[in-house]
């Protein structure tokens, strides 16, 4: 019979499988090359896919791994289950550090909106939150301000989707791109016109009035 209490001193493969199989967190009590075992890390994920944490930074920027994991994220939360959901959301992604980068960079990639869902000194992470925002205009809304560059990325929110961009951009922010805005809108006037002299130049207030 294993226990958890004795598995650091366990060295065998097959005896760490069958422990972590059952339970996969106790991976966290697994010490030295085991750690880095792909047939371990396996095993302890498909019982409880948590055990990602736990595994070693190597195995984490494997790509099989990587695409396992990513998987199994994207079931869980296309299940339906409230359960489910809740551990994908609640648990597992909040408690992701910075060995788990490249996982959150791929996520990031695929639903920016899970970036709402990261520990709090992510989401003032420029890296991240460009490529969820890039991704899905609505996860500026979840940005931490002040952010290096959070102006950069309205303009990127407002040119994915200028009307969900709208509702939750910063509004200071927002009013720096409507004059960009305006400026556009002068820039195309001006191309569409034959000559120079067939526009009629007025004032941002002067065309505010006439509205």
């Amino acid at each position: 019979m294993f226990s958890l209490h004795n598995i650091r001193r366990i060295k065998s493969e097959t005896e760490i499988i069958q422990i972590v199989a059952d339970n996969g967190r106790s991976l966290f009590r697994v010490t030295g090359t085991l750690k880095d075992n792909k047939n371990i890390a396996y095993a302890a994920m498909e019982n409880d896919l948590y055990a990602f944490l736990y595994i070693s930074n190597r195995l984490k920027q494997d790509d099989e791994i990587m695409s396992y994991v990513l998987e199994r994220i994207f079931r869980l939360l296309a299940s339906g289950n409230s359960e489910h959901i809740d551990f994908v959301q609640k648990t597992f992604l909040p408690h992701m550090d910075k060995s788990c980068k490249s996982l959150l960079v791929n996520l990031m990639k695929r639903d920016g909106m899970l970036f709402q869902f990261l520990r709090s000194k992510y989401l003032a992470c420029y890296s991240l939150a460009l490529l969820a925002v890039k991704q899905n205009a609505r996860a500026i809304k979840f940005v931490h301000k002040p952010i290096y560059e959070y102006k950069t990325l309205a303009r990127i929110a407002i040119e994915g989707d200028y009307n969900a961009a709208k509702e939750v951009v910063d509004q200071r922010a927002w009013e720096n791109e409507q004059l960009i805005e305006r400026a556009f809108k002068m820039k195309n006037l001006l191309r569409n016109c034959a000559k120079f002299t067939d526009i009629s130049i007025i004032s941002c207030d002067d065309e505010e009035d006439s509205e």
